[in-house]
């Protein structure tokens, strides 16, 4: 191209809609480092799936399955974060895990969830929640046993454009994998803690 055909108008106008879709273009490029560009196959999140099963099948250390089970989830789907909400009564509260928690359940904070999207998913409001705050992109999906939903799945990625409402059918599918080992660990929670050695039942009048 001629160097004369170009003037500084022209470059000004070039610099106006560069500002304009540099940021698109830094999502494009965020999006292929992550590979947002190339979807998992179906077969390819089967093996990531079973693969995520067998920690939780002979796993003993709940902290380093949920560990395991978190990187393997980031195979087949674009998060930053990822935590779990799980009821230990049937009020607006729950108290949420992170993936290698150590701490029991009852000793977690409860925190109120009442009016907010994942409120909704825990009351069966809604099947599943997708929405964008702070910045933040978050999904939410159920943790479902015997037609119960006894606490949620939740994804979050600072990046928007990493993670759509076109991954809730993954997450759910990892949900439902998930859902019988942690409702084993919200069971043992609620049971009454035993008696220490020297301890007796008095019955009262």
């Amino acid at each position: 191209v001629g160097a004369d055909l170009y003037g500084e108008a022209d470059a000004a106008l070039l610099a106006r809609v560069a500002s304009f879709i540099g940021p698109q273009v830094a999502l494009l490029v965020t999006a292929a480092g992550h590979g947002e560009l190339t979807p998992t196959g179906e077969s390819q999140r089967a093996d990531y799936l079973a693969q995520a099963a067998l920690p939780l099948a002979t796993g003993t250390e709940l902290g380093e399955v949920t560990r395991r089970v978190r990187d393997l989830a980031a195979g087949f789907i674009p998060f930053e974060h990822l935590r779990f909400a799980i009821r230990l009564s049937e009020g607006d509260r729950v108290v949420l895990m992170e993936p290698g928690e150590k701490r029991p359940l009852p000793d977690l904070p409860l925190v109120p969830v009442s009016g907010t999207p994942l409120g909704e998913v825990l009351k069966g409001e809604r099947a599943a929640a997708f929405h964008i705050a702070d910045g933040e992109s978050r999904l939410i999906v159920p943790l479902r046993v015997g037609g119960r939903v006894h606490g949620a799945l939740i994804l979050g990625a600072g990046t928007p454009a990493l993670l759509r409402e076109g991954h809730l059918a993954p997450a759910q599918q990892l949900a439902d994998i998930l859902a019988p080992h942690l409702e084993l660990l919200r069971r043992a929670a609620l049971l009454p803690q035993p008696f220490l050695p020297g301890w007796k039942r008095t019955q009262r009048n």
